[in-house]
């Protein structure tokens, strides 16, 4: 039979026990082989995500809009770190029909979170969100609250989570930093100053946005002076080690413009004699740094 398949020639030089020795030695050559050939099939596989899916990496997102952050196969944790926006600075108006001129208030600072090793999915796709600064407030509006900044999962529930800072208003109110979001250490924005409604009508300063080791400096108040050739408004608060610092308010007609916050999270001066505030700064992720 094993002649005719082809398998041994020569029939008669053949006995049971040289076949049985045969056969098993060729086996075990096959085995071995396979074995050999296998084992860098698998740890190829194992190396790679599906779909060719490798990590994103170290990476510093500071354009506002989303992005996906994608883990390799052996990834399990990430250092993550986020920003809020800073809030916009708060627009000045004249109060009719009394004679009376409000500054702006100075926005808030954005709000810092960070967690430094977060338990990720291997092979999975993570959303990042940058936060935008806030608008500047018109005559007589309010600046808009600066975006919050995220690193989410699948399921859109952020993991890490900065909150922006608050507009700043016009007259002496005073925007809020941004507080409240997600991380193993969080830091909040600072408050913006006030306007003043003197007759000096000097905007107030924004909020510095928060870094790794504390709370964003508070924005000066805007102070009264004489007349309206103020130079300059309430000074911006001071960002703390990777916030960014908060613009200073505008000063009276003659006077200098309200300054935009400083990347990331630092909030925009107040407007002075009827001029617009400053622009809140952008947020930021970054992962891995």
């Amino acid at each position: 039979e094993l002649a005719a398949s082809g398998v041994v020639a020569d029939p008669a030089h053949w006995s049971r026990r040289k076949i049985l020795i045969a056969g098993g030695a060729a086996w075990g050559a096959a085995t071995i082989a396979t074995v050999g050939l296998s084992l860098p099939a698998a740890a190829q596989a194992l190396s790679m995500c599906p779909g060719g899916q490798v990590s994103t990496g170290q990476t510093k997102y500071t354009s506002v809009g989303t992005s996906i952050y994608n883990t390799g196969p052996a990834e399990l944790s990430a250092l993550v770190r986020a920003w809020g926006g800073g809030g916009g600075g708060g627009g000045a108006y004249r109060a009719l029909p009394l004679p009376v001129i409000n500054a702006g208030g100075g926005g808030g600072g954005g709000e810092y979170a960070s967690t430094a090793s977060l338990t990720v999915s291997p092979c999975a796709m993570y959303t990042v969100t940058v936060g935008a600064g806030g608008a500047v407030g018109g005559v007589g509006a309010s600046g808009a609250d600066g975006g919050a900044s995220s690193f989410a999962d699948a399921m859109a529930m952020a993991l890490v989570l900065a909150n922006g800072g608050g507009g700043g208003m016009p007259g002496t109110s005073s925007a809020a930093g941004g507080t409240g979001g997600t991380g193993t250490t969080k830091f909040n924005g600072g408050a913006g100053g006030s306007g003043t409604t003197a007759v000096s009508y000097r905007g107030g300063g924004g909020g510095g946005g928060a870094g790794s080791t504390g709370v964003g400096g508070a924005g000066m108040n805007g102070v009264t002076g004489v007349g309206g050739g103020n130079a300059a408004g309430g000074a911006g608060g001071s960002g703390t080690p990777g916030g960014g610092a908060g613009g200073r308010g505008a000063g009276g007609a003659l006077g200098m413009a309200a300054d935009p916050g400083s990347t990331p999270g630092g909030a925009g001066g107040g407007g002075g004699t009827s001029l617009a505030g400053g622009a809140g700064a952008a947020g930021a992720v970054w992962v891995g740094y």
